[in-house]
């Protein structure tokens, strides 16, 4: 089931995510990214949003006063090492997990 996570403080969740665009040999410049995902097992909420036997993982959720950080990082010369610290899960409590709305929400722009 589609499943909406959200800060149980409302407050909008800052993904850790990279992106890079190159340019095909026919010109054409293009754009990929991903978000960085973490092993969550054992997280209380979210281990309970995969398939049986599947491995849980979790997006890696920036708090606000990490966004500077992480975003000003000196790619590509930043080692990983140095962004540890960041891959953590977010504590279950501080995370909400609501069945998707239906079309009646999901097409009212008024709300995002």
């Amino acid at each position: 089931m589609p499943t909406r996570l959200q800060r149980t403080d409302g407050e909008p969740m800052g993904i850790a995510g990279l992106w890079d665009r190159w340019t095909a040999p026919g010109g054409e410049v293009l754009f990929s990214f991903t978000m960085l995902t973490i092993n969550a097992d054992s997280h209380t909420l979210m281990k309970h949003m995969h398939k049986p036997l599947d491995e849980k993982r979790m997006l890696v959720f920036l708090q606000p006063c990490q966004y500077d950080r992480w975003l000003n990082a000196p790619l590509p010369t930043a080692a990983a090492a140095e962004y540890a610290d960041l891959m953590v899960p977010v504590p279950a409590d501080q995370l909400m997990a609501t069945p998707e709305p239906g079309p009646d929400v999901q097409n009212n722009p008024t709300l995002f």
